[in-house]
Protein backbone atom coordinates (compact mmCIF):
# COMPACT_ATOMS: atom_id res chain seq x y z
CA UNK A 1 0.00 0.00 0.00
CA UNK A 2 1.33 3.43 -0.96
CA UNK A 3 2.31 5.58 2.00
CA UNK A 4 0.27 8.76 2.41
CA UNK A 5 2.48 11.84 2.35
CA UNK A 6 1.78 15.06 4.29
CA UNK A 7 0.39 18.09 2.48
CA UNK A 8 3.04 20.16 0.72
CA UNK A 9 4.60 22.77 2.96
CA UNK A 10 3.29 21.39 6.25
CA UNK A 11 5.32 20.24 9.25
CA UNK A 12 5.45 16.87 10.98
CA UNK A 13 7.49 17.22 14.17
CA UNK A 14 8.72 13.97 15.67
CA UNK A 15 9.66 13.84 19.39
CA UNK A 16 13.29 14.78 18.68
CA UNK A 17 12.22 17.90 16.77
CA UNK A 18 9.68 18.76 19.46
CA UNK A 19 12.36 18.54 22.16
CA UNK A 20 14.61 20.85 20.15
CA UNK A 21 11.79 23.33 19.56
CA UNK A 22 10.75 23.26 23.22
CA UNK A 23 14.26 24.27 24.30
CA UNK A 24 13.83 27.49 22.30
CA UNK A 25 10.19 28.18 23.19
CA UNK A 26 10.84 27.53 26.88
CA UNK A 27 13.78 29.96 26.85
CA UNK A 28 11.65 32.62 25.13
CA UNK A 29 8.74 32.07 27.50
CA UNK A 30 11.03 32.55 30.50
CA UNK A 31 12.34 35.88 29.15
CA UNK A 32 8.84 37.13 28.36
CA UNK A 33 7.32 36.19 31.72
CA UNK A 34 10.26 37.77 33.55
CA UNK A 35 9.60 40.99 31.54
CA UNK A 36 5.96 41.03 32.70
CA UNK A 37 4.27 39.55 29.62
CA UNK A 38 1.30 37.16 29.90
CA UNK A 39 0.47 34.29 27.55
CA UNK A 40 -2.82 34.03 25.61
CA UNK A 41 -4.32 32.01 22.75
CA UNK A 42 -6.67 32.92 19.90
CA UNK A 43 -8.71 30.80 17.44
CA UNK A 44 -7.03 29.33 14.37
CA UNK A 45 -10.18 30.16 12.36
CA UNK A 46 -11.39 33.76 12.10
CA UNK A 47 -14.00 35.59 9.99
CA UNK A 48 -12.44 36.95 6.82
CA UNK A 49 -13.74 40.42 7.73
CA UNK A 50 -11.21 40.57 10.58
CA UNK A 51 -8.29 40.42 8.16
CA UNK A 52 -9.89 42.54 5.47
CA UNK A 53 -10.10 45.34 8.03
CA UNK A 54 -6.40 45.96 8.53
CA UNK A 55 -4.10 43.23 7.23
CA UNK A 56 -1.81 43.09 4.20
CA UNK A 57 -3.39 43.07 0.74
CA UNK A 58 -0.84 40.45 -0.37
CA UNK A 59 -1.66 38.14 2.54
CA UNK A 60 -5.39 38.44 1.95
CA UNK A 61 -5.35 38.01 -1.83
CA UNK A 62 -2.42 35.67 -2.43
CA UNK A 63 -1.45 33.88 0.78
CA UNK A 64 -4.53 33.09 2.86
CA UNK A 65 -6.36 29.79 3.15
CA UNK A 66 -9.98 30.92 2.75
CA UNK A 67 -13.18 28.87 2.59
CA UNK A 68 -16.92 29.28 3.01
CA UNK A 69 -18.34 27.21 5.85
CA UNK A 70 -21.68 25.38 5.87
CA UNK A 71 -23.40 28.46 7.26
CA UNK A 72 -22.21 30.55 4.33
CA UNK A 73 -19.66 32.58 6.30
CA UNK A 74 -16.28 33.33 4.73
CA UNK A 75 -13.55 31.94 7.00
CA UNK A 76 -9.78 32.40 6.99
CA UNK A 77 -7.21 30.09 8.58
CA UNK A 78 -5.13 32.66 10.44
CA UNK A 79 -2.10 33.85 8.46
CA UNK A 80 -0.94 36.06 11.37
CA UNK A 81 -2.11 36.86 14.90
CA UNK A 82 -2.11 40.64 15.42
CA UNK A 83 -5.71 41.22 14.18
CA UNK A 84 -6.94 38.45 16.52
CA UNK A 85 -5.06 40.06 19.40
CA UNK A 86 -6.68 43.43 18.64
CA UNK A 87 -10.14 41.83 18.41
CA UNK A 88 -9.70 40.07 21.76
CA UNK A 89 -8.65 43.27 23.51
CA UNK A 90 -11.40 45.33 21.85
CA UNK A 91 -14.05 42.84 23.01
CA UNK A 92 -13.03 43.11 26.68
CA UNK A 93 -11.09 46.35 26.95
CA UNK A 94 -13.16 47.64 29.90
CA UNK A 95 -12.14 44.59 31.91
CA UNK A 96 -8.44 44.79 31.04
CA UNK A 97 -5.64 46.95 32.58
CA UNK A 98 -4.56 50.12 30.73
CA UNK A 99 -1.17 48.60 29.89
CA UNK A 100 -1.24 45.16 28.25
CA UNK A 101 1.83 43.01 27.67
CA UNK A 102 0.78 39.73 26.02
CA UNK A 103 2.48 36.99 24.01
CA UNK A 104 1.41 33.85 22.20
CA UNK A 105 2.95 30.94 20.31
CA UNK A 106 0.47 30.68 17.42
CA UNK A 107 0.19 28.08 14.68
CA UNK A 108 -0.30 30.08 11.45
CA UNK A 109 -0.99 29.18 7.83
CA UNK A 110 -0.13 30.88 4.55
CA UNK A 111 -0.63 29.53 1.04
CA UNK A 112 2.72 30.44 -0.47
CA UNK A 113 5.53 28.62 -2.21
CA UNK A 114 7.44 26.54 0.36
CA UNK A 115 11.12 27.45 0.45
CA UNK A 116 14.15 27.15 2.69
CA UNK A 117 13.26 28.49 6.12
CA UNK A 118 9.57 29.02 5.25
CA UNK A 119 6.72 26.51 5.17
CA UNK A 120 2.98 26.93 4.72
CA UNK A 121 2.23 26.25 8.36
CA UNK A 122 4.53 27.54 11.07
CA UNK A 123 4.71 28.32 14.77
CA UNK A 124 4.92 32.08 15.24
CA UNK A 125 5.81 33.87 18.46
CA UNK A 126 3.77 37.08 18.77
CA UNK A 127 4.57 39.77 21.34
CA UNK A 128 2.48 42.93 21.88
CA UNK A 129 2.63 45.92 24.21
CA UNK A 130 -0.60 47.94 24.22
CA UNK A 131 -1.42 51.22 25.95
CA UNK A 132 1.71 53.36 25.58
CA UNK A 133 2.84 55.52 22.66
CA UNK A 134 6.12 56.52 24.29
CA UNK A 135 9.64 56.21 22.93
CA UNK A 136 10.38 54.12 26.02
CA UNK A 137 7.79 51.56 24.88
CA UNK A 138 9.51 51.38 21.48
CA UNK A 139 12.89 50.86 23.13
CA UNK A 140 11.44 48.21 25.47
CA UNK A 141 10.10 46.27 22.46
CA UNK A 142 13.39 46.48 20.57
CA UNK A 143 15.26 45.37 23.69
CA UNK A 144 12.89 42.44 24.21
CA UNK A 145 13.19 41.21 20.61
CA UNK A 146 16.97 41.18 20.78
CA UNK A 147 16.94 39.65 24.27
CA UNK A 148 14.81 36.77 22.99
CA UNK A 149 17.33 36.04 20.26
CA UNK A 150 20.18 36.08 22.74
CA UNK A 151 18.28 33.73 25.08
CA UNK A 152 17.66 31.38 22.13
CA UNK A 153 21.39 30.92 21.65
CA UNK A 154 21.78 33.03 18.50
CA UNK A 155 25.25 34.48 17.98
CA UNK A 156 24.51 38.20 18.33
CA UNK A 157 27.56 39.02 16.20
CA UNK A 158 25.50 37.68 13.28
CA UNK A 159 22.41 39.80 13.99
CA UNK A 160 21.33 43.15 12.54
CA UNK A 161 18.22 45.16 13.39
CA UNK A 162 16.95 47.58 10.74
CA UNK A 163 14.41 50.26 11.73
CA UNK A 164 12.30 52.80 9.87
CA UNK A 165 9.29 55.03 10.51
CA UNK A 166 6.12 54.40 8.50
CA UNK A 167 5.19 58.07 8.83
CA UNK A 168 8.05 58.68 6.40
CA UNK A 169 6.26 56.38 3.92
CA UNK A 170 3.17 58.58 4.20
CA UNK A 171 5.32 61.58 3.27
CA UNK A 172 6.65 59.68 0.24
CA UNK A 173 3.11 58.90 -0.95
CA UNK A 174 2.20 62.58 -0.78
CA UNK A 175 5.29 63.59 -2.76
CA UNK A 176 4.65 60.91 -5.42
CA UNK A 177 0.89 61.62 -5.64
CA UNK A 178 -0.01 58.10 -4.53
CA UNK A 179 -3.73 57.99 -3.74
CA UNK A 180 -5.19 56.44 -0.60
CA UNK A 181 -6.66 53.65 -2.79
CA UNK A 182 -3.20 52.86 -4.24
CA UNK A 183 -1.32 53.18 -0.96
CA UNK A 184 -1.77 49.63 0.35
CA UNK A 185 -0.67 47.91 -2.87
CA UNK A 186 2.20 50.36 -3.30
CA UNK A 187 3.35 49.50 0.21
CA UNK A 188 3.20 45.76 -0.52
CA UNK A 189 5.32 46.23 -3.66
CA UNK A 190 7.90 48.34 -1.87
CA UNK A 191 8.13 45.69 0.84
CA UNK A 192 9.05 43.02 -1.73
CA UNK A 193 11.11 45.31 -3.99
CA UNK A 194 14.45 43.71 -3.04
CA UNK A 195 13.12 40.31 -4.13
CA UNK A 196 12.10 41.50 -7.62
CA UNK A 197 14.05 42.31 -10.76
CA UNK A 198 13.82 45.99 -11.63
CA UNK A 199 11.67 45.46 -14.74
CA UNK A 200 9.36 43.11 -12.80
CA UNK A 201 8.93 45.71 -10.05
CA UNK A 202 7.93 48.43 -12.52
CA UNK A 203 5.63 46.04 -14.40
CA UNK A 204 3.81 45.38 -11.14
CA UNK A 205 3.62 49.11 -10.47
CA UNK A 206 1.93 49.64 -13.83
CA UNK A 207 -0.50 46.80 -13.04
CA UNK A 208 -1.82 48.84 -10.10
CA UNK A 209 -1.94 52.04 -12.20
CA UNK A 210 1.10 53.71 -10.66
CA UNK A 211 3.49 55.34 -13.11
CA UNK A 212 6.85 56.18 -11.61
CA UNK A 213 10.36 56.63 -12.93
CA UNK A 214 13.39 55.07 -11.27
CA UNK A 215 14.47 58.55 -10.19
CA UNK A 216 11.18 58.96 -8.29
CA UNK A 217 12.22 56.20 -5.93
CA UNK A 218 15.36 58.12 -5.00
CA UNK A 219 13.08 59.94 -2.59
CA UNK A 220 13.17 56.80 -0.45
CA UNK A 221 16.96 56.61 -0.45
CA UNK A 222 17.27 60.26 0.56
CA UNK A 223 14.86 60.12 3.49
CA UNK A 224 16.36 61.15 6.81
CA UNK A 225 15.33 59.35 10.02
CA UNK A 226 12.70 61.00 12.16
CA UNK A 227 13.68 62.33 15.59
CA UNK A 228 11.68 59.49 17.11
CA UNK A 229 13.80 56.93 15.27
CA UNK A 230 16.98 58.67 16.37
CA UNK A 231 15.78 58.49 19.98
CA UNK A 232 14.86 54.79 19.69
CA UNK A 233 18.21 53.88 18.15
CA UNK A 234 20.07 55.82 20.84
CA UNK A 235 17.97 54.24 23.59
CA UNK A 236 18.72 50.74 22.28
CA UNK A 237 22.43 51.47 22.03
CA UNK A 238 22.47 52.68 25.63
CA UNK A 239 21.19 49.19 26.55
CA UNK A 240 24.16 47.68 24.70
CA UNK A 241 22.50 46.81 21.37
CA UNK A 242 24.94 48.06 18.75
CA UNK A 243 23.23 45.97 16.02
CA UNK A 244 20.49 48.56 15.37
CA UNK A 245 20.53 50.99 12.42
CA UNK A 246 18.23 53.07 10.21
CA UNK A 247 17.11 51.66 6.82
CA UNK A 248 15.01 53.99 4.63
CA UNK A 249 13.91 51.08 2.39
CA UNK A 250 12.44 48.95 5.17
CA UNK A 251 8.63 49.05 4.87
CA UNK A 252 6.93 45.96 6.36
CA UNK A 253 3.91 45.04 4.27
CA UNK A 254 1.12 45.23 6.85
CA UNK A 255 -1.10 48.25 6.37
CA UNK A 256 -1.85 48.71 10.08
CA UNK A 257 1.63 49.98 11.02
CA UNK A 258 1.71 53.71 11.79
CA UNK A 259 5.11 54.42 13.37
CA UNK A 260 8.37 52.59 13.92
CA UNK A 261 8.82 49.35 11.96
CA UNK A 262 11.74 46.98 12.32
CA UNK A 263 13.24 43.67 11.20
CA UNK A 264 15.91 41.56 12.86
CA UNK A 265 18.15 39.80 10.34
CA UNK A 266 20.46 36.82 10.86
CA UNK A 267 23.48 37.46 8.62
CA UNK A 268 25.66 34.33 8.85
CA UNK A 269 26.17 32.14 5.80
CA UNK A 270 24.75 32.63 2.32
CA UNK A 271 21.12 32.45 3.46
CA UNK A 272 20.32 35.75 5.14
CA UNK A 273 16.76 36.24 6.33
CA UNK A 274 14.64 38.24 8.72
CA UNK A 275 13.89 36.48 12.01
CA UNK A 276 11.72 39.02 13.82
CA UNK A 277 9.59 41.77 12.31
CA UNK A 278 7.21 44.25 13.84
CA UNK A 279 6.23 47.82 14.50
CA UNK A 280 3.86 50.35 16.05
CA UNK A 281 0.15 50.31 15.28
CA UNK A 282 -1.94 53.18 16.63
CA UNK A 283 -5.32 52.55 14.97
CA UNK A 284 -5.75 48.78 14.88
CA UNK A 285 -7.84 48.42 18.03
CA UNK A 286 -10.19 51.15 16.84
CA UNK A 287 -10.63 49.30 13.53
CA UNK A 288 -11.89 46.32 15.56
CA UNK A 289 -14.56 48.41 17.31
CA UNK A 290 -12.48 49.36 20.35
CA UNK A 291 -10.96 52.60 21.61
CA UNK A 292 -8.09 54.47 20.00
CA UNK A 293 -5.17 52.86 21.83
CA UNK A 294 -1.54 52.82 20.78
CA UNK A 295 0.33 49.53 20.50
CA UNK A 296 3.59 48.02 19.35
CA UNK A 297 4.53 44.41 18.72
CA UNK A 298 6.56 41.91 16.75
CA UNK A 299 6.53 38.32 15.57
CA UNK A 300 8.87 35.67 14.26
CA UNK A 301 8.70 35.83 10.44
Amino acid sequence: MKKIQPLKGTRSLYPKEMRERNVITDACREVLIRAGYEEYEAPVLEPMSLYEAKSSAEIIERQSYVFTDRGGEKIVVRPELTPSFARMVANKERELPPLIRWFSFADCWRYERPQKGRTRNFLQLNVDFLGSDSVEADVETVDLALSLLKASGIDMNNVEMKVNDRKLFDDVCIKLNITSEQKGRFLTLLDERNKLAEDEFFTKLQAINISLALSDLDILNNLQPSQRLVDVIEGAKQLGWTQISYDANLMRGFSYYTGIVFEVIETSGSFKRAIFGGGRYDNLLEAMGGSSVSGIGFAVI
